[in-house]
């Protein structure tokens, strides 16, 4: 086997990693190519990890070529949605009980059998496996199952650590909802408390990524997923989700200890990728509806945030958290700014 080179085809609306054997496919037709492909990246990624106790069998130009790749990978605006949903929703439908009661008790501190954010995208799963087949059987039964799902997200992203392998699972999971729904065009009714649905969703997305770069593209790889499945959906989910990064704002500008909690934080910049891929979404689907709450919601607001920033910033010239609150707020207002003037954002 000679493998000599990693190469990136680009396909419609993405780039395809392909280690292809310099001799073409196996000569032998009982071989299917892709079974092949997969035992050639499997040994390659093992050859990554085995070294340097173990000789590389690829050409070195192969895995240069390879981190390269993964470099630019860590560098996209956003990360590919079917990493962070497929792929989870694949592992979901396919695992035991037992499983997904192992990553619920990681997730979620004693957990109850049926109360898990794992074990309840498995329900939900399953009942829109139903609900495709029959509009009218299980409605509210899928309706209480994702307010539970909701519940038990935000529950758990309470008690996880900043930068943890828990607010990745947690992502995902509210990934694979939002999915769903994107796909059925669901519209949800109001909870007990009078909050809705999704704006609990948009408030628990925002939290997740609240300075943490990488979850950020993550979080844009989402959006960007839903609005491919339902554009009049991720519209009013867009809205949301803008409303709640600026009352993440807000929230560090009234908190007078907010320096010290985020003084090994990430940077808070990360959030306007978000921020302006909502508004994109709002105005190609609802022009006018997205104008008034662009500027009612949003720039009226933002504009009252930096005159208080400006004023925090004469007191402490030197204060580094309202310098960078200033910079983050200018740059959304900016954004809301060219959208009503038609300009683009």
């Amino acid at each position: 086997m000679k493998l000599s080179t990693l190469t990136v085809y680009p396909a419609a609306d993405e780039e395809q990693t392909v280690l292809y054997d310099a001799q073409g496919p196996p000569n032998d037709p009982s071989i299917d190519p892709r079974d092949a492909l997969q035992r050639d990246v499997s040994l390659f990624l093992r050859s990554v990890q085995q070294f340097p106790q173990q000789p590389l069998p690829f050409p070195v130009a192969a895995y240069c070529d390879f981190f390269v790749l993964v470099a630019r990978w860590r560098h996209e605006f956003a990360i590919d949605a079917r990493h962070t949903i497929d792929s989870t929703r694949r592992w979901i439908e396919l695992s035991s009980a037992s499983e997904r009661a192992a990553l619920d008790q990681d997730l979620v501190d004693h957990p109850d059998a049926s109360s898990g954010p794992v074990e309840l995208t498995s329900r939900l799963l399953v009942l829109l496996m139903v609900l495709h087949t029959d509009n009218e059987t299980c409605v509210e039964e899928v309706d209480s199952v994702a307010h539970l799902l909701v519940e038990s997200l935000e529950r758990a992203a309470e008690s996880a650590a900043d930068g943890s392998m828990q607010l990745l699972g947690i992502l995902a999971l509210l990934g694979i909802l939002l999915d769903a729904f994107a796909e059925l065009n669901w519209l949800d009714a109001a909870c007990e408390d009078g909050s809705d649905l999704f704006t609990r969703a948009a408030r628990l997305l925002v939290n997740l990524v609240w300075r943490d770069h990488e979850l950020v593209k993550m979080a844009v790889g989402i959006l960007n997923r839903i609005v491919a499945r339902d554009a009049a959906f991720t519209a009013g989910f867009a809205a949301e989700t803008a409303s709640a990064i600026l009352t993440g704002l807000l929230r560090e500008a009234n908190n007078p200890f907010a320096a010290v909690h985020v003084e090994d934080a990430g940077p808070l910049v990360s959030v306007a990728a978000i921020f302006r891929d909502c508004l994109g979404t709002m105005l190609e689907t609802r022009y006018e509806d997205a104008i008034v709450f662009i500027e009612h919601a949003l720039l009226e607001p933002l504009s009252c945030l930096l005159r208080r920033l400006i004023e925090c910033a004469f007191e402490a010239p030197g204060d580094e958290h309202v310098a960078e609150l200033d910079r983050v707020a200018t740059m959304l207002f900016d954004v809301c700014d060219k959208a009503l003037q038609g300009q683009p954002i």
